[in-house]
């Protein structure tokens, strides 16, 4: 289905684009600019119709013919005055698509001249043939494939045909069409192995065509953080975007005409965004296992998605340099170039693929800019179909009603683990209901059958969840003889009655979820050395669209404001240039405001000792946010003084003379003062 979708939106451009390039060859109208610093011009190989003719100056205005005059193809200056002759006009004409001096002839003389006499049937259509040319075969379309067919046959299995095909592309069609591309139609579920510094994408199959400044790419593409301060986002999506840039030819130029660009963009998303806090054992170097936003530990993280931060600091990934990443398992190693110890800090930000709803994404970006002002405004929307699960769970109504009562209370979003079985089954793991005493209370618990075989209990198998550690009341069984995972129910604590296993028998409810966020705002130079940016942002984001429940905190607002001074203080007797920069900004986040990803620092809320709600964002819990920072900056260069020496021998010396240069090593003073206030 995705590559004929591929390939059908590719037929399309190739038909639009074919049917655009017909039409203008067929068009006998032309526009030309004239020189009038020849007297005689070329102006088409076709006859040209005098009276559709137009000569146009500079100014709009329409030149007299006693100025020209027009002869078939040529044009010819005869009484253009000197201060025309210095501008360039344009004209428009129209032409007689017929090489009228061409030779014509419907059959072939070169016969008759050959004397040869034989019995030739004149009437008989004989199609022209050209030589031979591939399918997709133009002037500068470079391209690369195969198509492969074979044959499956075996004891246990029927007669079956394969078929692969692949195709890479690239080049011009006509003569400002360029295209690129990469079609298969084959899923290849493998992904690079993370322990390069640079990968090699197997399976990213697109389609990329640019006429002029519009670029149209299909497929498989990558969508980058955008001109904002509260949007960040990096996402591999499967779909279309489509890109134009406006304002930079030479007319809007002379105009002052800013220039701008649009980006639109509609997809399905390849994976979710997470970000995971890693606390590392001493001496351990890995692997350390990965987890996704609801805590599942089987996932695969898309290849090249991950940023490794350790202590801050942005690591590299390859064997020779700071770790590798197995993005099948999610599995996590540092090379000995890194020794991680206890009191590391450890960041990992990474997309990975989601099973649970088909995931749509939508964004828009635009940019203006002038001199002085630059104006964007940008709309990303994240939104899961919850009309489309992919697991049979979701599709239940009875599974759906009850996560339209939990509203965004996601740790009630739990369904029984348990399913009663019919009969024994001495190859499965099974489970038996029954009450134990801890004290005075009674605990009604599952404990795994080893005894009933007769029917005499119901019997049940059982899903488990992990919770983490003392959210459970059960815990895997460590010496265990049966083909299989056995858990085992583990008493509470006796003083404080929590539990202090890790696993419940439940399964977990993954609720469908959408997220939009809007930004607006511009940059303005109010002076040479001073400038004002601002921007404005809102999320809307709800945990749960099966509920209509707790709706109220799903949006929120941002804004940010920033003003800022650069000064260069030059003393032309000490040859030292200072520099004084100043910066004022504030900040202001609602409680309810949602970043779609973390766009502070990595270290912001170690620097101010805040915890993080979730593992995406930094926003204190329940309160809003005022950031107001002044960061005050004095630098002192010394210029470099270039020390001139110049060294004669006598007259009498033939030596020539010698030219030598220095330059003293810079000064530098440099004092900087900050403030801020959370």
């Amino acid at each position: 289905m995705r590559f004929r979708l591929t390939t059908l939106l590719f037929l399309l451009a190739l038909a639009a684009s074919a049917q655009q390039d017909w039409l203008a060859a067929r068009s006998t109208l032309r526009h030309k600019l004239v020189d009038f610093s020849q007297d005689t011009l070329l102006l088409d190989s076709f006859p040209i119709l005098k009276k559709t003719f137009q000569l146009i100056d500079y100014q709009g205005n329409t030149i007299d013919s006693i100025y020209y005059k027009l002869e078939q193809k040529q044009l010819i200056l005869t009484k253009i005055p000197i201060a025309l002759r210095q501008q360039k006009a344009r004209c428009s004409y129209r032409i007689l698509p017929f090489r009228l001096e061409a030779a014509t002839a419907h059959k072939d003389t070169a016969w008759f001249l050959s004397g040869q006499r034989a019995p030739r049937n004149w009437y008989a259509y004989v199609a022209r043939r050209d030589a031979a040319r591939g399918v997709l075969e133009s002037k500068g379309l470079d391209y690369s494939g195969s198509l492969t067919r074979g044959i499956s046959v075996g004891n246990a299995q029927d007669l079956v045909v394969n078929s692969q095909f692949n195709l890479q592309l690239g080049g011009k069609i006509g003569d400002d069409i360029e295209i690129k591309g990469a079609i298969s139609d084959q899923n290849i579920p493998l992904q690079p192995d993370g322990n390069t510094q640079r990968l090699q994408q197997f399976d990213k199959v697109f389609l990329q065509i640019k006429r002029k400044q519009t670029t149209l790419d299909i497929g498989d593409y990558e969508l980058q953080r955008p001109t904002s301060y509260f949007i960040n986002y990096f996402r591999r999506l499967q779909g279309v975007m489509l890109e134009t840039k406006f304002g930079n030819s030479l007319a809007d130029t002379l105009q002052r005409v800013g220039a701008g660009r649009v980006q639109a963009a509609a997809a399905a998303a390849r994976g979710k965004f997470v970000r995971n806090t890693i606390a590392p054992l001493e001496g351990n170097q890995g692997p350390y296992k990965l987890r996704g936003n609801n805590g599942e530990r089987f996932l695969i993280v898309l290849a090249n998605t991950e940023r490794v931060y350790l202590d801050g600091r942005l690591l590299t990934r390859g064997v020779d340099n700071d770790y590798i990443i197995n993005y099948n398992s999610g599995e996590l190693i540092f090379t000995a170039k890194q020794l991680i110890t206890k009191d590391k800090r450890i960041v990992v930000e990474f997309s990975y693929t989601d099973q649970n709803f088909l995931r749509f994404v939508t964004a828009v970006n635009t940019v203006y800019k002038t001199d002085r002002f630059t104006a964007h405004f940008h709309l990303y929307n994240e939104s899961d179909n919850k009309n489309a699960p992919q697991q049979s769970i979701l599709s239940d109504t009875s599974v759906q009603r009850k996560l339209s009562t939990i509203g965004d209370s996601l740790q009630f979003a739990f369904f029984s683990g348990a399913r009663l079985d019919s009969a024994y089954n001495p190859k499965a793991i099974q489970y038996f209901l029954h009450d134990t005493l801890i004290g005075s209370k009674i605990f009604t618990v599952y404990s795994v059958n080893v005894l009933f075989k007769n029917n005499e209990k119901k019997l049940y198998s059982l899903s488990f969840t992990e919770l983490g550690q003392g959210r459970g009341n059960y815990a895997l069984k460590t010496n265990s003889t049966a083909n299989g995972r056995v858990y085992e129910w583990v008493a509470p604590d006796s003083a404080t009655g929590n539990p202090r296993g890790a696993y419940e028998p439940v399964v977990q409810l993954i609720t469908p979820k959408s997220q939009q966020i809007y930004a607006a705002g511009f940059d303005y130079k109010l002076s040479k050395h001073v400038g004002l940016q601002t921007e404005v942002s809102l999320s809307n984001k709800d945990n749960n669209l099966f509920s209509e429940r707790d709706k109220t905190d799903n949006t929120g607002l941002a804004a940010t404001l920033n003003l800022a001074g650069n000064w260069q203080l030059d003393n032309p007797k000490q040859r030292r240039t200072a520099a004084l920069t100043t910066k004022l900004n504030y900040e202001y986040l609602q409680a309810s405001f949602n970043p779609l990803d973390a766009y502070r620092p990595i270290e912001f809320t170690r620097d101010w000792n805040t915890n993080a709600i979730n593992a995406t964002t930094t926003t204190l819990k329940n309160t809003d946010e005022h950031l107001l920072g002044l960061d005050v900056s004095y630098k002192t260069i010394q210029q470099k003084k270039p020390l001139l020496s110049l060294k004669r021998d006598s007259l009498a010396s033939p030596k020539k003379p010698i030219l030598g240069t220095g330059v003293r090593t810079p000064s530098v003073f440099f004092i900087n003062y900050s403030v801020s206030s959370f």
